[in-house]
């Protein structure tokens, strides 16, 4: 009996672990997408800094064309 609630527990640690690891992995894999267009003068208050340098850079590209 004591054996049976033992591996019980166990399996369920197992578990919640890998339940927590899958979500950790999905939140890494994330990819931000964002239209350029919703930049509001060449800023947005939700926007990363990288962001406003890409967008930046393909409005430069378009307009070299």
């Amino acid at each position: 009996m004591k054996q049976q609630m033992l591996w019980c527990i166990a399996m369920w640690i197992i578990f919640c672990g890998f339940i927590i690891y899958l979500s950790e992995v999905s939140r890494k894999e994330e990819v931000y997408k964002m239209n350029c267009d919703l930049l509001i003068g060449g800023w947005h208050p939700d926007a990363p800094k990288e962001f406003i340098k890409l967008c930046e850079k393909a409005k430069k590209e378009r307009s070299d064309r």
